[in-house]
């Protein structure tokens, strides 16, 4: 190979790697901003600036508008960026998704369309761009990250974004039947099935509190009355974390001394309680609980 070729590849090779980072950065400003497409008004210097790490000189914008295609910003968000942050993830993100539809585009970024005040709720405090209008939050590039559904992160998602009601005196999170798949997969008990909904006791909305935005922790960890949290709590604490039981190790998690208390009323005979509480997680349905559950659960263990 001639000095010119080995020139040519060189400069060919620097191009490419270039135009990588100009797309990472591109990329990264739409998903905190937000885009319709490639407008010059979402790359300006100040955002150009905040996500250029390199000693090359950062792009101008009418470089990035003429060079960067919508359609490589997707693949790129999808296979090349993480959003490090352990409670707005692409996991989460999805969970609360779980609860609309998202409508992708072509030529433009995807939109997600739902029915859920809670979802709006949370919307308005995550760090992902998008135009937030009723019930549709429009051109949104962050829904390319990749992600999976088989995390604490992801059902702290789905859960978030339940509804908490009163019914005969407890307090009950109500949830639409769309995300039903995604708690049976959980093996979460669920207590009452209606026409278009279900209901689940609170404390799976408050142990998954660890991976929920602060803005949403205390409408779960403030319930009066939540139901089933006398059963649900020691069952848990028992069968991930420890056989002794420390007052409010999990939430809504009582003292031992009232939990063997309420063991030996509901079985009517002394000694013997931690098999007792054994059985009642399998009489509960709780023998299937998924690695999600197990592992969120462990976490209150470790700041016991």
């Amino acid at each position: 190979m001639n000095l010119y070729n080995r020139g040519m590849r060189r400069t060919i090779e620097y191009r490419k790697k270039y135009l990588n980072k100009v797309y990472e950065a591109a990329s990264m400003i739409v998903i905190k901003y937000g885009g319709v497409g490639m407008k010059r008004n979402n790359f300006t210097t100040e955002r150009l600036m905040e996500f250029w790490n390199h000693d090359e000189p950062f792009p101008s914008k009418s470089f990035i508008i003429y060079a960067v295609r919508v359609n490589v910003i997707k693949w790129f968000i999808r296979h090349k960026i993480q959003w490090k942050d352990d409670i707005w993830n692409a996991d989460f993100l999805q969970g609360m998704a779980a609860h609309g539809k998202i409508k992708w585009h072509i030529t433009c970024f995807p939109s997600l369309y739902y029915d859920n005040e809670n979802v709006t709720s949370l919307i308005k405090v995550c760090p992902f761009g998008g135009r937030l209008k009723r019930h549709g939050w429009h051109y949104v590039p962050s829904l390319y990250l990749a992600y999976s559904t088989d995390t604490p992160s992801y059902l702290a998602g789905v859960l978030a974004c339940a509804d908490i009601i009163e019914k005969d005196g407890f307090s009950y999170a109500k949830m639409d039947l769309s995300v039903k798949c995604w708690i049976d997969m959980a093996g979460i008990p669920i207590v009452f099935t209606g026409e278009d909904y279900f209901l689940i006791s609170p404390i799976w909305g408050a142990i998954f509190t660890l991976k929920m935005p602060e803005e949403v922790r205390s409408r779960w960890l403030n319930i009066k009355r939540p139901y089933g949290t006398d059963f649900y709590a020691p069952i848990l604490w028992k069968t991930y974390v420890s056989n002794t039981f420390p007052r409010n190790g999990l939430p809504y998690l009582r003292s031992q001394r009232k939990i063997y208390y309420d063991f030996e009323k509901a079985n009517g005979e002394k000694g013997k309680i931690l098999k007792k509480i054994e059985m009642a997680r399998v009489v509960g349905g709780m023998t299937m609980l998924s690695n999600a559950v197990r592992d969120i659960v462990k976490m209150w263990g470790e700041e016991a």
